[in-house]
């Protein structure tokens, strides 16, 4: 098609039954004539599958639907996803997200202005909830990024990760340069931007093009999560140390504000464990004092004892 390059878009889902419709809707009603679908689930527990099919069959799109059988992880579904990429661009997208339908129009503009330097076009984003409804006018301002554009990504993304992965419209040559998704990385986009930030060049459109979806339970909020995301970046950021005085300043300062995250949100994880294990404690005496009035048998007690002591040993079980 002339001067309409294709793009691939990879929507994945895991357990996003309720949300899944409004994404891949927002897919089919792009302005932007020209785009390959490709839907992977990584193994949901709902019934999000069948929702998938059932909305393919509804909407007779012409898509490939990728159902795992086990659960992988984003970064080897986002690989997997690129290994079907036939797309000049390609962008991810979780199913509970949404695309302001000129969301694939307004980024290709920018990438038909200039060169192949460009690897990456992305843009702010409308907070929603899971009802949909706006809960803030602009994902950058709600979580302290700046909202112009820096004059240096590569700095700027040294000090946060900066920019919103559904927003972001890729060049897949640019990816497929510097290597997929780390999956030894509990997050995917961080990594990648600093990757192609050494090569390539990134431009920020004036838009909001995402309505991005944060929902009350959502992993990012729990704190194993937390733990796992500021480990990631502190190794991010190591492996990032060597290349210049300049940006070592830099990295060692963000370091520096992990580090701090990461014992502050192990402290409280260790409290909270501290916390379950005072519990079973009060709850297998009481279980003792109980069985002791009602004359349980020692062999019935010991199975009790035991229970709770290897609920001591490894507390991340329960």
């Amino acid at each position: 098609m002339y001067n309409k390059p294709l793009v691939s878009i990879i929507a994945i889902c895991y357990n996003h039954a309720s949300y899944l419709e409004e994404t891949l809707d927002s897919i089919i009603e792009q302005t932007y004539p020209n785009i390959q679908l490709i839907i992977l689930d990584d193994c949901s527990s709902d019934n999000s599958v069948e929702l998938i099919n059932a909305w393919i069959k509804k909407n007779s799109v012409d898509c490939l639907f990728i159902p795992h059988q086990q659960n992988q992880g984003l970064c080897k579904t986002l690989n997997e996803g690129l290994n079907h990429v036939k797309g000049e661009f390609f962008q991810g997208i979780a199913c509970d997200d949404i695309m302001m339908a000129d969301k694939i129009e307004k980024n290709i503009c920018i990438f038909l202005e200039h060169d192949e330097s460009l690897a990456v076009v992305h843009s702010d984003a409308i907070v929603i909830d899971e009802k949909s409804f706006q809960v803030h006018d602009s994902y950058h301002k709600t979580f302290g990024y700046p909202d112009k554009e820096p004059e240096d990504y590569r700095l700027a993304l040294l000090n946060c990760p900066l920019l919103l992965a559904p927003s972001v419209l890729l060049r897949t040559s640019a990816v497929m340069a510097v290597e997929k998704y780390d999956p030894k990385y509990f997050i995917e986009d961080w990594p990648m931007w600093l990757k192609l930030s050494k090569k390539f060049i990134f431009k920020q459109s004036e838009y909001k093009l995402i309505k991005y979806r944060i929902l009350n339970n959502s992993m990012s909020r729990g704190n194993e999560s937390k733990i796992k995301v500021a480990r990631t970046a502190v190794a991010v950021l190591k492996n990032e140390l060597g290349n210049s005085k300049k940006e070592d300043e830099i990295i060692k300062n963000t370091l520096k504000h992990y580090i701090e995250k990461l014992i502050n949100f192990e402290a409280a994880d260790s409290n909270l464990l501290r916390l379950k294990f005072m519990i079973d404690k009060t709850a297998y005496n009481l279980y003792l004092y109980l069985f002791s009035l009602i004359g349980i048998n020692p062999e019935r007690s010991n199975r009790i004892k035991n229970y709770f002591w290897k609920r001591k040993q490894d507390p991340k079980k329960n």
